[in-house]
């Protein structure tokens, strides 16, 4: 399997990497959402009762803010982002990462989202140890029975809780109406649960394990039947995402500029004209 072409040195990644490179995501909704959902909530289960409950539950959750997985890997600027599922990141604003060594970074910004790949891509303030490394990317289809890894944050109880579970890849180019999208998906083994979504799929080459997909939903009715989203499709948004942020950034010194010129126009008006 072979990842994308970079001159910036990759970390090996053991599953202790993986752990310390896959997050836990919180989603950051505006305030006038949250009341919007809890109005939904509150009269879904005024009016309709026990009926309305469980949809209560659900806008009720929302509002509390949704959760999911997240990783990290590294862009063709050299820069480190965040990839997670677009439904993960529904209706925040912002969200919010975390690690299993209660490192926090709050109200990353979304950079950019894929509705029908259902990905996004988050930026990453955060500064990394030499050891820590983004993960790496693979963009070549793997063979089916391929061993895999999926990493993630699933709930257990009321709580998300860091999971990592083993399998193999049962069909490398799934396509299927049912699924809700048109472009291909992978199906494997490796056990996801909620809370999952936006986490990676890995397969090891060599020492080391690549990111081969992002596990975005499961089938119920049948056993040990998960998709992920083939890590090509990461790498196209990813793309897009250091093509926003060297515009945000040519952007943010064109403001700088102008805002040094008006000082500068002021202060010599102001030299022109004394009181």
């Amino acid at each position: 399997l072979s990842g994308i072409t970079t001159i910036f040195p990759q970390s090996k990644s053991s599953v202790a990497a993986i752990k310390r490179n896959v997050f836990l995501v919180r989603t950051d909704l505006p305030e006038s959402m949250k009341a919007i959902l809890l109005q939904i909530a509150y009269q879904l289960e005024k009016n309709l009762g026990e009926e309305g409950r469980t949809a209560a539950r659900y806008f009720s959750g929302i509002a509390a803010g949704g959760t999911g997985t997240a990783f990290l890997v590294r862009g063709e600027d050299g820069k480190v982002y965040a990839i997670t599922n677009r439904h993960v990141l529904e209706y925040a604003e912002t969200a919010t990462l975390e690690s299993h060594a209660e490192n926090v970074h709050k109200h990353l910004r979304i950079l950019c989202v894929d509705g029908d790949v259902d990905l996004a891509v988050l930026e990453f303030r955060g500064e990394l140890s030499e050891d820590m490394g983004p993960l790496t990317l693979s963009t070549k289809l793997p063979d089916e029975a391929t061993e895999v890894i999926a990493a993630g944050y699933p709930g257990l109880g009321d709580r998300p809780s860091w999971q990592i579970t083993k399998g193999s890849i049962s069909n490398n180019n799934v396509k299927s109406e049912n699924l809700g999208a048109e472009h291909a998906f992978m199906q494997h083994s490796a056990q996801i649960d909620p809370g999952n979504s936006g986490g990676p799929l890995l397969a090891k080459v060599g020492k080391s394990y690549e990111v081969i997909g992002v596990n975005t939903l499961t089938i119920r009715q049948r056993q040990n039947t998960n998709m992920a989203i083939p890590a090509r499709y990461v790498e196209k948004i990813l793309k897009k995402a250091v093509a926003i942020q060297a515009m945000l950034k040519s952007e943010k010194k064109t403001t700088a500029a102008l805002e040094k010129s008006a000082r500068t126009l002021a202060s010599e008006l102001s030299n022109e004209h004394p009181n």
